[in-house]
């Protein structure tokens, strides 16, 4: 196959070493001359051989005349076959390689050895193809020249391959001088990790950036841990991670690495994973970007930022810019943080546009203030300043002062302004106009006096009136002129107490314009500055004229209420105990006339004698319990501690009687030491439980419980009775009340109104909460100090 420049790979193992050694053609011609030799019999093959081969063979003499050629070189020429001159083999050369083919062959002739060189044949075409040319002398037994073989391989593929890479390769060298140059530039180094054989690649520049030769940094994957700063692997790590695993296609992150010189440097690492067709992470390259000097602007930004916000935010009013554009077009472009604080609304809110602000103005401010808006932004004005109510969104109203300023900029149109909020002065104002009515109006007296020399600065008409003066002559005295002179020197103390304490109430005496005096009691609060020094007083005055009456008149009732309360429980006393003689005397005739004479005389007698016994012991009782209820309270002792556990004890053996008759259960827990009157507190309890034990639905249950709740012990007593409707709660425990008739349940009336004036007795209080037909619990309250001391 005429110019391949592959040889045969299948060729038998006898021709393959033929062909290998060129020399063999000068044997087989010895051998054909010769007629006697074996090779002679290799003749035909070797023809065969050189005829089939791929490449283009020849021959010369020991002077280098060509004396054959096989056929391929014929196909390839073009030249018809016949006698090949030196001529036919010059021609056929490129005119740029004969020079370089004859040195060769020269040089060949010299050195009798063998020689190798390429260049370039014509093909029968016109085409020039580059063949690798080989030559071999043919020695004689002496070691003289006798023959040339030579053969043409047919290259031009791979020299065309050749020159291509070498262009590649110039290119390369190229592309990577300006990579190193653009690397070195851009502060930028180049890692390559190869996760198969788990190694890094880490470019010179990677390491010059962190201050590293080559052999300092190894390419090593764990170099690179080490040179992280604490407080960014666990980042670092999990960023490439994420890469890796497939959560992100590529891979980015910022983090210190340290400097050989002991500094961290801000990197910007960017990356990209390559995988295998199974998804698998194989490779993994990427970029180090120092950032350094970026990062340490960008934190110093920040914190100007930071800095600066702080102080926006610090700033209880808000900024807003906005412009105009040549086309009308309006936008608003700044707002400060305050915007939230003082409209309740951000300022993402307001950038759709100025219909938004327009909606938060309060509906009765929104025509002046469109009409001083359209004004603004044409520029027909040059400042505004305007007050107005925005509606927050939870509905209230804040009041704010808005003021804005308008440059004018070619054809552009710039407004700035600053916004307050004015609702706490607005209310202020308000305030100080109901408080300059309530002044002037008031029924008492105001006056607002100097620190120095008490020299009245205003007061109200009530002032002046009750003075008997003018409002206008009040400014021409002072508060000392108008004090009794009795009252004068007092009054001077209670001022410097106010002075002191800020505040005090006192009561003086003030003088008429007529001369007379009049009680009154002031009320004066001392102003100060913010060092604490004393500005003016402000002083109410209030006429206790009438009130100093009252309260004589009040006092001598008291006076007379006291007497006649204790007359009236003398007279209880002395009564209760002294009807009770006539009436055991009476009781017990009336009992013998019972005993004596029941069943001799009539039906009807018998009944008035049983009527007259009955209201004998019910008088009997009733002027007991009276008398009882009347010592409440009249010999009181001091109180003492008590213990309430043997009161307890106490009750419920006086009770075991009626205790055992009605097969009652008591239950109790252990009850505190209180202040008290010991037989005072066994009656309270005595009655309550009694109460129980009367009042019963079958066998009674009761409990007795006490809790400290805040200063006072809650003592409860607790039954399964009969209860109470709760409409009567209040009407129990007064006295003579009685809720059931008298043939049911025995008694006065009397024992729940002890109860409560033995609780009253002790600063307490008594209450119930009961329902009809399941039971009744009554509390009573009893402090945990003694109230008497």
């Amino acid at each position: 196959m005429p110019g391949s420049a592959d040889q045969p790979r299948n060729l038998p193992p006898k021709l393959k070493s033929l062909n290998a050694v060129p020399s063999i053609l000068t044997t087989v011609e010895d051998s054909v001359r010769r007629k006697s030799s074996p090779a002679a019999d290799a003749e035909p093959l070797l023809r065969v051989f050189t005829e089939t081969m791929p490449q283009l063979v020849w021959s010369t003499d020991a002077n280098g005349m060509v004396d054959y050629v096989n056929r391929q070189w014929y196909e390839y020429s073009g030249i018809t076959p016949g006698p090949f001159s030196e001529k036919d083999c010059l021609n056929s050369l490129h005119p740029q390689d004969r020079k370089q083919a004859l040195d060769a062959w020269h040089e060949s002739l010299r050195t009798h050895g063998p020689y190798e060189v390429e260049y370039r044949i014509r093909r029968h075409d016109g085409e020039y193809r580059w063949h690798l040319v080989r030559a071999f002398p043919v020695l004689s037994p002496e070691g003289k020249v006798i023959r040339w073989v030579g053969t043409c391989t047919d290259i031009n593929q791979n020299k065309k391959v050749e020159v291509t890479l070498r262009q590649l390769e110039s290119q390369l060298r190229h592309q990577e001088e300006r990579f190193v140059l653009a690397e070195t530039a851009s502060r930028t180094g180049i890692w390559d990790w190869d996760l198969v054989k788990d190694n890094v690649y880490y470019s010179p520049r990677y390491k010059s950036i962190l201050g590293f030769t080559d052999e300092e940094l190894p390419n090593l994957v764990n170099s690179f841990t080490p040179l992280l700063h604490p407080e960014d692997r666990e980042m670092a790590w999990a960023a490439i991670t994420s890469a890796l695993k497939g959560d992100s296609p590529n891979y980015e992150a910022q983090f210190r690495l340290r400097h050989k010189d002991g500094q961290y440097r801000w990197i910007l690492a960017r990356g990209f994973v390559f995988r295998n067709d199974k998804g698998v992470a194989v490779r993994m390259s990427g970029v180090h970007l120092d950032i350094t000097s970026y990062k340490q602007t960008a934190l110093s930004l920040e914190a100007t930022e930071r800095e600066l916000r702080r102080v926006m935010s610090s700033i209880s009013d808000y900024l807003w810019s906005a412009e105009v554009s040549p086309l009308g077009e309006f936008k608003y472009i700044f707002f400060s943080p305050a915007v939230m604080r003082i409209t309740g609304r951000d300022e993402n809110y307001y950038y759709a546009g100025p219909h938004r602000w327009i909606e938060t103005i309060h509906p009765d401010d929104r025509p002046r203030l469109l009409d001083e808006w359209q004004k603004l932004k044409t520029g027909q004005v040059e400042a505004l300043e305007r007050e107005y109510r925005i509606i927050w969104p939870d509905g209230s109203i804040r009041w704010v002062r808005d003021s804005a300023r308008v440059t004018v900029n070619g054809a552009t149109i710039r407004i700035d302004g600053v916004v307050s909020e004015i609702t706490d002065r607005k209310v202020a104002s308000e305030r100080l106009t109901q408080w300059e009515k309530i002044f002037d109006h008031a029924g008492w007296g105001v006056a607002i006096t100097s620190a120095k020399d008490n020299s009245i600065r205003a007061g109200n008409p009530a002032f002046a009136i009750m003075h008997g003066l003018e409002v206008e002559e009040l400014a021409q005295t002072t508060l000392v002129s108008l004090v009794a002179p009795e009252c004068r020197e007092a009054m001077l103390d209670f001022l410097a107490q106010a002075d002191a304490l800020g505040h005090i109430t006192y009561e003086t005496a003030h003088l008429r314009n007529d001369g007379s005096s009049f009680p009154l009691l002031a009320d004066v609060t001392s102003v100060k500055d913010a060092r604490g020094n004393i500005l003016y007083r402000a002083t109410n005055f209030q006429d206790i004229t009438y009130l100093k009456r009252t309260e004589t008149e009040l006092k001598r009732k008291a006076e007379e209420l006291a007497r006649s309360n204790a007359e009236l429980e003398q007279f209880a006393y002395v009564a209760s105990h002294d009807l009770k003689e006539p009436l055991r005397m009476v009781s017990s005739y009336m009992r013998l006339l019972e005993r004596q004479y029941k069943g001799k005389l009539s039906d009807e007698a018998d009944q008035f004698i049983d009527f007259a016994v009955q209201g004998a012991t019910r008088m009997y009782a009733l002027i007991g319990d009276l008398l009882e209820f009347s010592r409440v309270g009249t010999h009181s002792r001091s109180l003492q501690n008590v213990d309430m556990n043997e009161v307890l004890e106490l009750v419920l053996d006086n009770l075991s009687l009626a205790i055992k008759e009605t097969k009652a259960t008591i239950e109790r827990v252990p009850l505190p030491t209180i202040p008290g009157e010991y037989s005072l507190l066994v009656q309270l309890l005595q009655n309550m439980i009694a109460n129980s034990l009367k009042f019963r639905l079958g066998a009674p249950i009761i409990r007795i419980d006490a809790k400290l709740i805040d200063d006072s012990w809650v003592f409860s007593v607790q039954d399964n009775g009969i209860g109470i409707h709760p409409k009567y709660a209040e009407k129990i425990f007064v006295i003579f009340q009685r809720l059931h008739p008298r043939d049911r349940y025995t008694g006065t009336g009397i024992g729940l109104a002890i109860c409560k004036k033995i609780v009253e007795r002790h600063h307490g209080k008594i209450w119930m909460e009961s329902m009809p037909g399941k039971g009744t619990t009554f509390f009573f309250s009893l402090p945990s100090e003694n109230p008497d001391q």
